[in-house]
């Protein structure tokens, strides 16, 4: 296709977001790495922040005029939440597991239920005696849905 170039272009940065690993922009491929820094003409223009792993995606459509600013993010909070549950099979038998969320010191124990932003979150579970599976893990929470984690407890020998 052979269009005019337009007279100016606005080089942008796109930064990097925590729900979100490239953006489609203007709904051409391929797909970019965020962060990532391109030119652009004034004008709307349609991002489409994508994780890989899950296939999650949010479109947002911004005007980019000549007093715009040159970074643009979103706010994972601005997205809402959705729930993660902890379980731990055969619960019955082997009881609970500790759990900690993004590295806070305050310790939960299974069965949990949280409500959380929208994002990728570090899952650490752990028992003393046991061998946990998993037991370092991120997991995406998208909005308004469940993810559920499972884990198996198996005791040292």
């Amino acid at each position: 296709e052979l269009f005019p170039e337009p007279d100016i272009l606005r080089r942008i940065s796109i930064d990097a977001v925590e729900f979100a690993d490239r953006v489609i922009i203007d709904n051409k491929l391929p797909s970019h790495k965020l962060p990532y820094q391109i030119d652009l003409p004034p004008g709307p223009h349609s991002f489409k922040y994508v994780e890989s792993n899950t296939m999650f995606s949010l479109d947002t459509t911004i005007f980019l005029g000549m007093d715009s600013p040159s970074n643009f993010s979103i706010d994972a909070k601005s997205l809402g939440s959705g729930t993660l549950s902890v379980v731990v099979q055969d619960a019955i038998q082997v009881g609970y597991a500790y759990v900690s969320v993004d590295g806070t010191e305050k310790m939960r124990t299974t069965p949990l239920r949280l409500d959380m932003p929208v994002g990728k979150h570090r899952i650490i579970i752990f028992r003393e005696g046991y061998t946990t599976v998993p037991q370092d893990t991120t997991i995406i929470i998208l909005p308004d849905r469940q993810s559920t984690l499972r884990c198996r407890l198996i005791p040292n020998s």
